[in-house]
């Protein structure tokens, strides 16, 4: 068995947002031999929904009041089966910040037919809009913070062709 005590209890959003991209990736791997394998066919249903649970978590619980994804801590017993969740950490980071919005975006993009994939398509692109607003800002970053914002921002391009994200990634 686990030993409850040892679990984390910090909720980081860019390690999250890497569950859900890798699991977007997976599921896009999946639907290539989704006609071959029942199996697979049923894998790539409960993925897209675990996704889709994902980003609604994100969205509800991992933001501060301004509506930045900050780090969350999850105070409540271990073996409660309800979250009680509270900001570990004021402070926001960008690069969480591009991470999810790659999250977001890469959801909408594998579902199109979802109605809820224009709202997340829409939401990464508030998110793209905030880092094209303070591009300043993100001159004074840190080194290992500009690089993980700048890997976001390739991942995004990557998946978005969009000339807004190509502009600031050549920029940076």
């Amino acid at each position: 068995s686990f030993d409850e005590n040892s679990f984390k209890k910090d909720i980081l959003p860019s390690t999250n947002a890497f569950m859900t991209l890798s699991l977007l990736e997976l599921n896009k791997a999946y639907s290539k031999y989704a006609c071959e394998n029942k199996t697979i066919s049923s894998l790539k249903t409960l993925y897209k929904n675990l996704c889709e649970s994902q980003l609604d978590f994100y969205c509800e619980n991992l933001r501060n009041s301004e509506g930045f994804f900050v780090e969350k801590k999850n105070i409540s017993d271990n073996n409660s089966k309800t979250f009680n969740i509270t900001d570990k950490n004021k402070k926001f980071n960008f690069s969480d910040q591009a991470f999810m919005m790659d999250a977001y975006y890469m959801y909408s993009v594998n579902y199109p037919e979802d109605d809820i994939s224009k709202d997340y398509k829409s939401f990464s692109l508030e998110i793209l809009q905030m880092f094209l607003d303070f591009k300043e800002a993100l001159y004074n970053l840190s080194f290992n913070e500009l690089c993980k914002i700048l890997l976001a921002l390739n991942i995004f391009f990557d998946i978005s062709q969009n000339e807004n994200s190509k502009t600031l990634l050549i920029d940076l």
